[in-house]
């Protein structure tokens, strides 16, 4: 973009919003460049301006921030601001008395000093959340006190997300939190890049992968002090009727990584044709919470000479039966190896009709 001031999107989560505490755990558990909807803003909370000319925000870069905020007699107050994420605004409409956005996910957020991005902002944004209309800045101007982290820089994106975890961890609504992100999808040690799709109304980025084809679900977990007793919470990746999961992802330490096989369950032509489907990644504590992702992924089919390589020896049967039943059709003319010849062939064409069926499969 040419200017480089951009958009500020505050979220404040307390223990009464629980929609918002969920959706800052989505925000830093989501893998780069999906599109995604975060929880909508009513009215009085945005700028005026904005009711009438949503669209203005559209393909905007933002910024996302959690506001730690305390309630005292009805009263809140902001006490901190968190810089969470860049993102790319996909697109913004009112729905109702609603400002809905759907926001391209970008790179982390770094910041040495809060207390010094939160002096800054407080001398840069004229009006800051909990004030009415402050919750969607505009035309923010650049900061000092944080930036988006080179992710040319090997172990920058991770050092800065493990900052961000440490701070939020600190709110007490994030008491009970497991912190982790999806890094991605892998095919043959690269990260598949998502796709954009506008086969449906809302934006979307999908993950496409072949049917039957084995991929790798990367997922990289951090757990700070006050969490650490919440050690061995089982990540649950539900492949529904979709894929098959090949083993599982436990939280068992303070720091780690899992890599789980992904396979596509049925054949190709049982998948909703051109429609994407999820992969959900969510926490299967009852009493712990943590990010729930949908990895938006559509399959599509393999290629013809791959299909043929994975079912090589399905096609040398094939030909072997088939070659057994033109031999017995040769042979049914002789009274003395009719007999066989028919129980040959019959066999052959069951042989070859099982066979057939499963190259096609």
């Amino acid at each position: 973009m040419e200017s480089s001031n951009f958009v500020m999107l505050f979220k404040m989560p307390m223990q009464d919003r629980i929609t918002y505490i969920n959706k800052i755990l989505e925000i830093l558990g989501c893998p780069a460049d999906i599109i995604i909807k975060i929880s909508s803003y009513r009215k009085d909370w945005i700028p005026q301006e904005l009711c009438q000319n949503p669209k203005s925000l559209n393909d905007k870069k933002a910024w996302i921030v959690c506001v730690q905020g305390s309630k005292t007699d009805d009263k809140i107050t902001a006490e901190n601001f968190i810089p969470i994420r860049e993102v790319r605004i996909a697109s913004a409409k009112m729905s109702g008395d609603n400002l809905v956005l759907w926001v391209e996910t970008g790179r982390y957020l770094s910041c040495d000093d809060y207390q010094a991005f939160q002096d800054e902002l407080r001398n840069k944004v004229k009006v800051l959340p909990p004030n009415k209309h402050s919750f969607v800045a505009q035309d923010v101007p650049e900061l000092r006190s944080a930036k988006p982290v080179d992710t040319t820089k090997c172990g920058d994106d991770i050092e800065a997300w493990n900052t961000i975890v440490a701070a939020v961890a600190d709110l007490e609504v994030y008491r009970n939190a497991v912190f982790y992100r999806v890094l991605g999808i892998k095919k043959d040690e690269s990260y598949i890049i998502t796709n954009e799709r506008k086969a449906s109304d809302e934006p979307q980025r999908v993950y496409t992968l072949t049917a039957n084809e084995t991929y790798e679900l990367q997922i990289h977990y951090s757990l700070p002090p006050k969490q650490f007793d919440l050690c061995n919470t089982n990540v649950e990746i539900s492949g529904h009727d979709w894929f098959t999961v090949f083993g599982d992802c436990s939280i068992q330490d303070r720091v780690g990584n899992c890599s789980l096989p992904l396979k596509s369950r049925l054949p190709f032509e049982e998948y909703p044709k051109d429609k994407t489907v999820n992969l959900p990644v969510s926490v299967s504590t009852s009493n712990v919470i943590g990010p729930h992702v949908n990895l938006p992924i559509l399959i599509i089919n393999e290629k013809w000479y791959r299909k043929v390589g994975r079912k090589k020896g399905s096609l040398f049967s094939l030909i072997v039966a088939g070659s057994v039943f033109f031999i017995s059709q040769m042979f049914l003319s002789s009274p003395a190896l009719s007999f066989a010849a028919a129980t040959m062939s019959t066999l052959a064409v069951i042989v070859v009709t099982a066979l057939v069926d499963r190259i096609k499969g």
